[in-house]
């Protein structure tokens, strides 16, 4: 009886396997313009029941090695997402840090990290998938 059960339980296996494969959420590009706003594109779109489940981050990192970290939650249903730079009012940022943030661009990034989590509290065990862009890909 056990072994006739082994190849039902190795199919079973694969198939779902295979199917939640399919269905994982990636990042497939970014866009980072000068100005205040980037967006990022998914394979698919985050599903309508579950829309706000989803949060993202985005570390930037320009060849001069200026830093910034912007996060939000993913609460449309397309696959790409346009969001500010600015994740606070311009009060929360000096004349200098907005002109920085504005000129970050893919023409001066090194490095950028996109992370999808489950959770707002954006801990690493949360994330659901990462893609980092390096310069090369923006060439």
């Amino acid at each position: 009886m056990k072994k006739a059960l082994l190849p039902f339980i190795v199919l079973t296996a694969l198939l779902t396997t295979a199917s939640c494969s399919r269905n994982r959420l990636e990042v497939v590009s970014v866009e980072v313009p000068a100005g205040s706003d980037f967006s990022f594109c998914l394979n698919q779109p985050v599903q309508p029941d579950a829309r706000n489940q989803f949060y993202y981050s985005i570390y930037l990192v320009t060849k001069d090695n200026f830093r910034y970290t912007r996060d939000g939650i993913l609460a449309d249903s397309s696959s790409c997402y346009s969001q500010s730079k600015f994740q606070y009012s311009d009060a929360a940022y000096t004349e200098g840090s907005m002109g920085a943030i504005r000129n970050i661009s893919t023409s001066n990034l090194d490095t950028c990290l996109i992370q999808i989590y489950k959770d707002s509290g954006l801990a690493e065990e949360d994330v659901i998938t990462r893609k980092l862009f390096t310069a090369e890909d923006f060439k």
